[in-house]
């Protein structure tokens, strides 16, 4: 994953089109919300260890149906 040109802004219309909120995603992804407003906003520099957090980014791809690989890096 990197910062600069990250789509979140995807990730975010998504789960509004969804009609949940960052807590309501938490609660059916179990991504804590301080990760899940990371990747909505682009900005990682408070993110888990990778590891965790490309397995983080890829559950909540699924859960918004989203392929994880165009987010992945």
């Amino acid at each position: 994953m990197r910062e600069n040109n990250f789509p979140g802004v995807v990730l975010r219309e998504r789960r509004e089109a969804m009609g949940f909120s960052i807590e309501g995603a938490r609660g059916r992804t179990h991504v804590p919300a301080p990760c899940l407003q990371a990747f909505e906003s682009g900005v990682f520099d408070q993110m888990p260890e990778q590891t965790y957090a490309v397995g983080f980014l890829r559950s909540y791809c699924c859960f918004l149906d989203l392929e994880p690989e165009s987010f992945v890096d």
